[in-house]
């Protein structure tokens, strides 16, 4: 435990965070919906269609309680689950020829979720007082 523990910090160290750190990772949730993340772009690069504008790809996701955002305002353009395809987060994209895509967030579970957030928060304690 203690040597894979010691692997997944210098490897998060290594990449910064920018695949693993617990606000750009999902840890997944029965519906895969729990996501709260920041993340605009799909696996593709395609930018995210905002939530609230029909412009593009019309659709029916208008209902806030769909989102962990309190409305579909603050969930901007970013990626969600509004219907928790099993692929996790997703978006409609700004491309008129592409309706929607998976936008590839990580999905972590169990001990290595724990292990990032408690290596997250010590990273972050030490940001603040340095």
């Amino acid at each position: 435990m203690l040597v894979v523990f010691s692997i997944v910090i210098r490897s998060a160290y290594l990449i910064r965070f920018k695949i693993l750190h617990p606000v750009s990772a999902i840890r997944p949730n029965k519906e895969f919906t729990n996501y709260t993340g920041r993340q605009s772009v799909t696996a593709f690069g395609r930018s995210c269609q905002y939530w609230s504008s029909q412009k593009h790809h019309p659709h029916n996701f208008t209902d806030p309680a769909r989102f962990p955002d309190p409305s579909l305002l603050s969930a901007i353009n970013y990626c969600r689950n509004p219907d928790g395809k099993s692929s996790g987060p997703w978006c409609y994209t700004m491309d008129p020829d592409i309706e929607w895509e998976t936008c590839g967030i990580p999905l972590v579970s169990g001990e290595l979720w724990s292990m990032l957030h408690i290596y997250y928060l010590f990273v972050s304690s030490r940001n603040v007082l340095s």
